[in-house]
């Protein structure tokens, strides 16, 4: 330890320091300009990690982890990366200050890079604190001509790795910054429609409530995980609508609404998005029949179902239903497992009863006997037998 003036200290450590760790060196002893003793003296400071690089021209994702995994970056394919070049961060123990209303919530970090040309789609994954409230945590970069924190776009927490992870377009000073709730949490009702078409541009659905924000999200999950947030449109507390994206599966969803305080409603409200239309239901008289006409009361009927799956149905089943004119359940057929990407015509006949009036038929497509997930809607049709 030396002391080149009154106000600096120079310390030499006995061994070389952990890259990306936090340390705290104690002075005691320290003494004013009077003489008086001062007591001891606590400073933290973080040593900085560096990324060992290869020059080219990346072919693949590159994760680079920091601050032993606490913070991880991941390098897009088709970054360029110089002979000579740098990446490196170095965790903030003290970060710029940050505004009334949010707290440190997880890591702070702070990059150099040179010689790096990333392009756009590098990520940014950054630890949460044990104590820290999951419910609003959101990654933030400290603009430098402002001296201001702003929230990235789209940044969330994922549940399962503790980690909130966020997509850049520049490399900065980032950290995890949460804001307390503002208000009590929304609830979800209901939602309308409550099915639709998955594939299909346009389809607006309304979710009804209470407690929504403006600039409340709109999450979709399966199993209890997250699947998609959509930004809603708000129209009041109680009412907020989102546009379905194309790109969303098939399959039976949960809706729930998320506050921009990160509250999220806990209700269990589904969404079916079906694969493809209600398939058609053809009814021919005779237990042989191919062409309509009018069915006898006490003869056969023929109920003709076309269906086509897709590769991902390997235990899809069609149910043919026939209801009496009591609506009793008459006569039932099931064919499966359905090949995929086959369209053919499944059929089943049945005698029917003496007894006059109205019949219907109901088909179903199920995804299989143990989760009996609908396909696509069950369609219904009647037929009158004299």
């Amino acid at each position: 330890m030396t002391f080149p003036d009154a106000r600096t200290v120079q310390v030499v450590p006995k061994e070389d320091l952990l890259p990306g760790t936090t340390y705290t060196l104690t002075l005691t002893g320290v003494k004013d300009k009077a003489g008086n003793e001062a007591g001891k003296l606590q400073v933290q400071f973080t040593t900085t990690s560096q990324a060992p690089l290869t020059p080219g021209t990346l072919s693949a994702d590159l994760p680079v982890a920091f601050a032993g995994g606490q913070v991880e970056l991941t390098l897009p394919a088709g970054t360029v990366v110089d002979s000579g070049a740098s990446l490196s961060a170095q965790t903030l123990a003290q970060p710029p200050a940050v505004p009334a209303g949010l707290k440190v919530a997880g890591q702070v970090v702070s990059f150099t890079a040179q010689g790096i040309n990333p392009p756009q789609g590098a990520k940014l994954h950054l630890s949460l604190k044990a104590n820290a409230d999951a419910r609003a945590p959101y990654i933030y970069y400290f603009n430098e001509g402002t001296q201001a924190w702003e929230k990235v776009a789209g940044s969330k927490y994922d549940t399962s790795t503790g980690f909130v992870a966020a997509d850049l377009d520049h490399l900065s000073t980032y950290g995890v910054l949460e804001a307390p709730p503002s208000g009590p949490a929304p609830t979800v009702t209901a939602v309308d429609p409550t099915n639709a078409v998955a594939g299909q541009s346009g389809q607006t659905i309304t979710v009804t409530g209470q407690n929504f924000q403006d600039g409340a999200q709109v999450v979709l999950l399966q199993n209890g995980q997250e699947v998609l947030a959509v930004n809603a449109v708000y129209s009041d507390s109680s009412r907020v609508t989102f546009t379905l994206p194309v790109s969303v599966p098939p399959g039976v969803y949960t809706v729930a609404v998320r506050n921009p305080d990160g509250q999220q409603s806990a209700d269990a409200v589904a969404l079916v998005l079906y694969a493809g239309p209600a398939p058609a239901v053809n009814v021919y008289p005779g237990a042989q029949g191919t062409q309509p006409g009018q069915v006898q009361a006490g003869g056969g009927v023929r109920v003709e179902v076309p269906v086509q799956v897709g590769q991902s149905y390997q235990n899809a089943l069609v149910i043919i239903r026939v209801d009496d004119p009591d609506g009793k359940p008459l006569y039932g057929s099931v064919e499966g497992p359905l090949p995929a990407n086959t369209t053919l015509k499944y059929s089943a006949s049945f005698n029917l009863p003496g007894k006059a009036g109205t019949y219907t038929v109901k088909a179903y497509v199920w995804d299989g006997w143990q989760t009996m997930n609908p396909i696509v809607p069950a369609s219904q049709t009647q037929f009158t037998a004299q």
